[in-house]
């Protein structure tokens, strides 16, 4: 009996089901209608009606004329629907020969809903065909269908796309939207045909560089955010927000963008894909903690890039979100003119030699007659060593220490005292033996070799990775080129920015080999400790060694230039600035030096501070390191003045007469200070009140400024107490500071900035400006390796016209 009632249920489930499949059957529609490319169809559609669009065949088409070479132009698909909604969307379908394509209306992308939306479809004949003489169907059907009850009223429109093929040469203006993204086709040839709308045949003759290799560049005037891909000759075309980083390259882009394109990577041409995201995050950045902002404008301080609020893109209309922007593409230099940039600049660099070596075969040094030694001088080394006046950099006595002076009516006086007159000589702070000077600056370059190869192993790894990343992902956001000026060259995207800093290794090369032959020439160690200056060879080879370095972390941070990397290209650039600063001192102040360990823990300790400058680019950051900048100049200046020996004591005006604060006992010394403390300050405060995001360059400021300051009281305190440099010192000077000018001029062109955003910084993108190569950076390289080999043989042969003057007659300021 149950069995039966079982079967019963069953035989009135299924009856049932079969009404309602005949019932559904009954009501579901079907409409079939034409459509003709350029017309409108206004309709309405529900569950219950689907509508299917074929073409025409009746309209004649110029997209059938095979002489045109737009012919086989795709369709691009228009639907707008205002009654559509979240909950009861319309869906478009897209069929094609060989693929299908699907939408939904309003498009959702980021939460943000738009009722209306274009596409445009892949051209049929870049779907893959197995047969050659397979015919083509180039005509769309579309399908429009929904789940709704209510009928959602829509328009269709479909048109051809006209300018779908991109020329060589010829400006291109599109309009970009979320919801309307826009496709354009490349093909790389020898000739490109195209016929305007008067039929008038217009060619472009390209050559074999132009075939080979393209530059795409985008201009607009506004700052929307929008995506670019290049994507393969293939089908589907991926040219949504959310899928149009699947394939090729692609980068972000505001108000001006470009792209380096090789037919190797793309040999059947490529298709342009532009989109506008909905937010303009991605381009902009985000803006940092809020109580930050509170701080800084409670003091009135200007607003950073990180600061600047984002506009809540959620409250914008779909219409203000479009964006106009310029198509160009420009052949790429030829082969030819690779070879003629490259040799160019070897061939400048080989002339720099051939002066210089040149001048060192027909220069001889003119015959010095050595100055006696006045041995009636109170003053000797004994006295000085018995009397323990000196100390080193690791010493630091507890008083004053009193020094002889020749020139003093009594034989001892007190660095610190009021009733000393002042003036010292070299023989009083050049007690030390010959050798242990030279021990000690030599540990200079073993010191510097260790960190060089400790340092720039891992960076070239870490460059490399970066580079095979880029090639491999497509993420063109990933380096911060000049796009509009990155000649690639094998598997480096930018192969100028890294070829220009070659200056920096032949000069820095240069340089030391003119060390070697000085060290050479003057050995005697008699002669040394009591003739000229002290030498310091190691620190010259440590110079030269560093200006090597600079050009080998240079070209290793442009092979992929961004935020993370940006100290491999600064770090040897603080270093060479500190030791000409050790180097400038040392020379008359030869015992009272900073040893090697101690002046590269301190280097450590400035890119450890550059390190959280760079990662935590924040007021209370800058706050920080300007009381650390103060705090150290304070310190320095109380070394400097006193060359060591002080101790601080709060009673610091015992024993000194209130007035003689103004009265300083070295004016020279204390001139330096002032002015040094002010230019500091000056900076310090400066960098506070702007608190960029690149405090490495403003850290790299700080450490130049200072060098300028440094060599420049040297000069003048040399020529005022006498002394006459050689003549080819002073044009060393006069071009360094000539190539020192240009390259500053440079330098403040950017084409770059790695502290904005990827977008941002192409904003600075400018084409190529010396032989078609060579951009404005290129230059700063060539022209900044040339100034320092200049300034770092300026140092050499500075003191060259009292090499044979007794150390007893050579004064210390």
């Amino acid at each position: 009996m149950g069995v039966a009632i079982l079967q019963l249920q069953l035989i009135l489930l299924v009856l049932v089901l079969l009404l309602n499949i005949q019932g559904s059957d009954a009501v579901q529609q079907f409409i079939v209608q034409k459509y003709k490319y350029g017309v409108s169809i206004k309709v309405s559609v529900n569950s219950s009606v689907e509508y299917i669009f074929e073409h025409d065949d009746t309209q004649k088409l110029w997209n059938d004329d095979p002489t045109r070479p737009d012919s086989g132009s795709p369709a691009r698909v228009h639907v707008v629907s205002s009654e559509a909604t979240r909950n009861n969307p319309i869906f478009i379908t897209a069929r094609q020969q060989k693929g299908i394509l699907s939408w939904q209306l309003p498009v959702v992308i980021d939460d943000k809903e738009m009722d209306h939306l274009s596409r445009t479809l892949c051209p049929n004949k870049n779907y893959f065909i197995t047969d050659s003489s397979e015919s083509i169907q180039n005509h769309t059907i579309i399908n429009v269908y929904t789940s709704s009850d209510i009928d959602i009223v829509f328009s269709l429109e479909i048109n051809l796309v006209e300018n779908f093929y991109l020329f060589t040469g010829e400006n291109h203006a599109t309009v970009v939207s979320p919801s309307t993204p826009q496709v354009f086709f490349y093909a790389f040839g020898d000739n490109v045909t195209r016929n305007d709308d008067n039929l008038q045949s217009v060619t472009t003759k390209t050559n074999a560089r132009e075939k080979k290799t393209v530059v795409l560049r985008f201009d607009s005037d506004d700052d929307l955010c929008m995506l670019i891909s290049i994507q393969n000759a293939s089908c589907p075309i991926f040219d949504t927000e959310n899928d149009i980083m699947f394939e090729g390259f692609y980068e972000t882009v505001t108000r001006r963008g470009g792209i380096t394109i090789s037919s190797s990577r793309f040999p059947l041409g490529f298709y342009l894909v532009l989109v506008v995201k909905t937010s303009d995050e991605v381009c902009t950045g985000f803006s940092q903690n809020s109580s930050v902002a509170q701080f800084t404008n409670f003091f009135d301080f200007e607003s950073q890039p990180y600061d600047v609020p984002i506009v809540d893109t959620r409250k914008d209309s779909n219409a203000l979100r479009m964006k106009n922007v310029q198509i160009l593409i420009q052949p790429s230099i030829s082969y030819g003119e690779y070879w003629l940039a490259t040799m160019s600049a070897l061939i400048a660099i080989i002339i720099v030699y051939i002066i210089f070596l040149s001048g060192l075969c027909f220069y001889k040094f003119k015959p010095f007659k050595l100055e006696e030694v006045d041995h009636q001088d109170p003053i000797n080394n004994e006295n000085i060593v018995e009397n323990n006046l000196l100390i080193t950099s690791s010493v630091v006595q507890s008083n004053p220490q009193s020094v002889t002076n020749p020139n003093c009516n009594s034989s001892i006086i007190s660095l610190g005292s009021p009733e000393s007159c002042g003036k010292i000589y070299l023989n009083q702070l050049c007690t030390r033996n010959c050798k242990d000077i030279k021990r000690q600056s030599g540990l200079y370059l073993w010191h510097l070799i260790t960190i060089a190869i400790f340092y720039g192993l891992p960076v070239i790894q870490l460059v490399i990775t970066y580079q095979r990343v880029l090639n491999n992902s497509g993420n063109q956001d990933l380096c911060y080129y000049n796009f509009l000026c990155a000649h690639p060259v094998g598997l480096l995207s930018d192969f100028n920015h890294v070829f220009s800093n070659f200056g920096y290794v032949l000069l820095g090369a240069l340089f030391i080999f003119f060390t070697w032959r000085k060290h050479k020439q003057f050995q005697d160690a008699v002669f040394e400790q009591s003739y000229g200056i002290p030498p310091h060879h190691g620190l010259f080879y440590a110079m030269g060694v560093a200006l090597i370095m600079e050009g080998v972390l240079s070209a290793s941070y442009h092979v992929c230039p961004n935020h993370s990397n940006f100290q491999f290209d600064t770090s040897f650039m603080y270093i060479m600035a500190v030791l000409c600063m050790v180097k400038i001192y040392q020379t008359r102040h030869p015992d009272i030096n900073a040893r090697a360990h101690s002046t590269f823990s301190m280097l450590a300790g400035a890119i450890l501070i550059c390190l959280f400058g760079v990662l935590y680019p924040n007021f209370y950051f800058w706050l920080f390191f300007t009381i650390l900048h103060v705090g150290m100049c304070l310190l320095m200046t109380f070394q400097i003045y006193y060359m060591g020996q002080w101790k601080f004591n709060f009673c610091c005006c015992s024993g000194y007469k209130c007035g003689d604060i103004c009265h300083p006992i070295y004016r020279s010394r204390c001139i330096l200070v002032v002015i040094a403390n002010l230019c500091n300050w000056g900076l310090a405060f400066w960098g506070l009140y702007h608190h960029s995001k690149d405090f490495a360059t403003h850290l790299l400021y700080v450490f130049l400024m200072n060098l300028a300051l440094h060599l420049a009281f040297y000069i003048t305190m040399k020529v005022a107490n006498g002394e006459r440099p050689p003549i080819y010192t002073w044009l060393l000077l006069v071009t360094a500071m000539i190539t020192w000018g240009g390259a500053l001029f440079f330098f403040f062109s950017p084409s770059t900035s790695w502290a904005l955003t990827p977008a941002e910084s192409r904003t600075f993108n400018t084409p190529c400006k010396l032989l078609n190569f060579y951009d404005y950076h290129d230059i700063w390289h060539m022209l900044s390796a040339a100034a320092m080999f200049f300034s770092f043989m300026l140092l050499l042969t500075l003191d060259d016209d009292i090499m044979h003057k007794p150390h007893s007659k050579i004064p210390v300021f």
